[in-house]
């Protein structure tokens, strides 16, 4: 029984490694500056691109307002 447990905290830690953890990079204008926001709707979103509402939706690439600024969320490999 010791056994099975060792072998499923391994496993969970693996596991719990390749978990996506959501990187956030700002949206560009065209003139190369940030996008500024008040609300996740001021930001210019493509077609087949999430809309973030909620932290579980940051698991998904998606467009939202953070700290004034209209940014990209991707997951990524948490390392």
């Amino acid at each position: 029984m010791h056994l099975r447990g060792i072998a499923l905290a391994a496993v969970a830690l693996a596991w719990s490694s390749c978990l996506p953890c959501p990187q956030q990079r700002p949206l560009a204008s065209p003139d190369g500056g940030v996008i500024a926001c008040t609300r996740t709707s001021d930001c210019p979103v493509e077609a087949g691109t999430l809309v973030c509402t909620q932290t579980q939706d940051r698991l998904y690439e998606c467009i939202g307002c953070e700290a004034g600024q209209c940014v990209r969320w991707v997951p990524e490999a948490c390392r």
